[in-house]
């Protein structure tokens, strides 16, 4: 569905990255549709970390389930990435990993 990049131009280094889709699930009462976003697979170059590239690619993944009426984001984080989820409203998940409610957007 979706896959933001830092960097990576011809010469550049690829400085982070991330990936967001879709995934549905029986309904429940928070989300009746029962789809979900996910996010997978961000990561942050080691020589790039600690300069809100990552924060940037969580808030950027997030928008696009948000902006198309999935308010309920999912992702399992490693123990490196955990402060960045947080910071972004993430909290521990009933399914396991963590999850964010997002507001409908205007």
């Amino acid at each position: 569905m979706r896959c933001p990049v830092v960097g990576g131009a011809p010469g550049e280094p690829l400085v982070a990255t991330g990936m967001a889709w879709v995934t549905y699930h029986l309904p429940r009462s928070r989300y009746t549709d029962g789809r979900r976003g996910y996010l997978d697979g961000i990561v942050t170059d080691d020589a790039f970390r600690g300069q809100g590239h990552a924060r940037r690619i969580v808030d950027g993944l997030v928008a696009r389930p948000n902006g198309i009426g999935i308010h309920y984001v999912q992702l399992h984080a490693s123990a490196a990435g955990d402060p960045v989820y947080k910071a972004a409203g993430f909290v521990p998940s009933h399914f396991g990993g963590m999850g964010l409610f997002t507001h409908p957007t205007a």
